[in-house]
């Protein structure tokens, strides 16, 4: 038995080759299995969930990753992801390679050393922008300052990095008080979520303007950053 990823690959209307469709992030990837030389598509989402799962086949036979699989798919239908199910075996050698290369080895380890730097603000609304709170198992991220926590890049990407310190079993993201979302808040986002995936744990935004939606929409992630309406909705499925 073989589980692989994939793609195939997508063309515009003029038939070139759409630029961005092989991020991680985007819909479209396959989770595959090869038997006795038939192939079968098991799954289908991000690169992130499916790679989650195929850990979590890591060691069984046939017949128990397709129940792994079936009780997966429901629940990634539904705008959940890998990482809030049953967590996957801590990756060693070549796996533990494998993943901090797709999450970026030295974009995260220069996020760790600059989130040493900033540890004594993480809690400022003053400093920062963003204000913590604990609910359930989740950690809220709350930009009660939008403008203080876009401003500066290099201290959000610090913060989001330490937030990965906190025990806790999944991160939301309360950007009610942003009217819309730069490139430089959306770049962020995708780290920390890419970071979040990473470590196994939940993610999820909130925001009620049509504006970040469309804008994330239009970016084709708003499977990756899955959005509700308000944080009491976003931790319940988190947190299910």
């Amino acid at each position: 038995m073989l589980l692989t990823i994939s793609k195939q690959p997508a063309y515009g209307p003029k038939g070139e080759v759409v630029i961005g469709q092989c991020e991680p992030y985007t819909s479209g990837w396959r989770l595959r299995i090869m038997t006795k030389g038939t192939e079968e598509v098991l799954l289908e989402g991000n690169y992130y969930d499916l790679r989650q799962v195929q850990m979590r086949c890591q060691g069984k036979k046939t017949d128990e990753v397709r129940k792994l699989v079936g009780k997966m798919k429901p629940h990634l239908a539904a705008g959940g992801t890998a990482s809030q199910l049953e967590p996957a075996s801590a990756p060693k050698g070549d796996d533990l390679a494998e993943s901090t290369q797709i999450l970026g080895r030295a974009e995260i380890f220069q996020a760790m050393a600059e989130a040493e730097a900033a540890k004594g603000a993480q809690n400022s609304t003053e400093k920062s922008g963003l204000l913590l709170e604990r609910q359930e198992q989740c950690l809220i991220v709350r930009f009660v300052d939008p403008i203080a926590a876009a401003q500066d890049a290099d201290r959000l990407r610090a913060i989001f990095g330490s937030l990965l310190e906190h025990q806790v079993e999944a991160y939301v993201l309360d950007l009610t008080l942003l009217q819309r979302v730069s490139s430089r808040v959306i770049r962020e986002l995708v780290r920390f979520r890419e970071n979040a995936a990473g470590a196994g744990r939940g993610f999820a935004i909130v925001t009620k303007r049509q504006e970040v939606v469309r804008t994330l929409e239009s970016m084709n992630l708003l499977g990756f950053l899955p959005h509700y309406e308000d944080t009491r909705a976003a931790v319940k499925a988190l947190s299910e």
